[in-house]
């Protein structure tokens, strides 16, 4: 593949424009304008960096110094939490008499979609899978149009964590919602835009 001029000057445009804001928080790296052009201005930031940082000093941005620098600018600038993985395997499923911490995981996204939302039931967080916890997941089940076991198994813990995460980034805006059509239960209404 052939890295064309003005690829090269979009990466280039990149680094400079990453050290440029890394500038505006440690100043002993020179600010940079991002032109798309390594010049001598964009060497003496390199430099800088890499000496601040600890990186074998050539004024050139190899991986190390790529990678560090994208490093440094996502730690002042996008601050993202970690995301937790707590959902052990896709053939996994949490079943009714367990008692594990992923228990709690999953009774608090149940209860925080309850308190949203007034067809859901309430669960107590206990740790276990109790009988509450298992007609929650079973009218969610019901109302996401899943297979109705009572069991979560992926596809019910991903419904749920989708469910939980609109409800903490709930917009301004009302989600359009749909009537899931099952027979004898005309009214229900569950969010959509997640």
């Amino acid at each position: 593949m052939i890295y064309t001029e003005s690829e090269q000057k979009e990466h280039i445009r990149e680094i400079q424009y990453y050290l440029y804001s890394i500038s505006s928080f440690n100043s002993m790296i020179p600010e940079v304008i991002p032109d798309g052009f390594y010049n001598q201005q964009t060497q003496d930031a390199v430099l800088a960096f890499q000496k601040y940082y600890n990186i074998p000093q050539s004024g050139e941005v190899d991986k190390l110094t790529w990678d560090t620098i994208v490093a440094v600018y996502k730690g002042y600038f996008i601050n993202t939490p970690e995301m937790v993985d707590v959902y052990p395997s896709v053939d996994f499923v949490i079943r009714p008499g367990q008692d594990r911490h992923l228990i709690y995981t999953l009774q608090v996204m149940l209860s925080a979609a309850a308190q949203q939302f007034s067809n859901l039931p309430d669960v107590p967080v206990t740790g276990e899978y109790d009988k509450a916890t298992s007609d929650a997941v079973k009218r969610i089940q019901y109302l996401s149009l899943l297979p109705v076991t009572g069991e979560v198994d992926k596809f019910t813990w991903n419904f749920v964590v989708k469910l939980f995460n609109y409800i903490q980034q709930k917009k301004a805006v009302a989600a359009p919602v749909v009537q899931r059509n099952r027979p004898g239960d005309s009214t229900e209404r569950i969010p959509t835009a997640f």
